[in-house]
């Protein structure tokens, strides 16, 4: 579906006739499936990430079963960690680009500079909790 709708987005783009208001408007789809292919991208790899971590000999349910062990645990957090900070970046990267285009509008490079903020902000709280999870998982183990 993504897929479809950045050809479709693409083919606004193309008959915008010089309307900025179409144009816009394609732009702002275009980005949105790109935004909507990279989290489906993301979550399939979260879970053949997590399917490989936590993965076991299938009883006869189907379903994987294992132990949860600090190992395991430790691989899925510092995964989902990986995945937001990855994300963190990707928003940062996509502030950037908003801040170029912006032109000479003030309105939207100072928002372009709130979401870089932000985003950095998500990037230190993410270090912090993957450090304060591998300090807890080794005292507990």
């Amino acid at each position: 579906m993504a897929v479809i709708s950045i050809i479709i987005a693409g083919f606004e783009l193309v008959r915008t006739e010089g309307n900025t208001e179409k144009a816009t408007n394609a732009r702002q789809r275009l980005l949105n499936s790109l935004l909507g292919l990279a989290v489906v991208a993301g979550a399939t790899a979260l879970v053949a990430f997590v399917g490989n971590v936590v993965g076991g000999k299938g009883g006869g349910s189907g379903l994987p079963h294992t132990a949860a062990n600090q190992a395991a645990i430790s691989s899925i957090l510092n995964a989902v960690l990986i995945i937001f900070g990855a994300l963190a970046v990707l928003f940062i990267v996509l502030a950037g680009f908003r801040m170029v285009t912006a032109g000479d509008n003030p309105t939207k490079v100072s928002e372009s500079k709130r979401q870089i903020l932000y985003a950095l902000l998500g990037l230190i709280v993410i270090a912090t909790a993957d450090t304060i999870v591998n300090f807890v998982l080794k005292r507990l183990g």
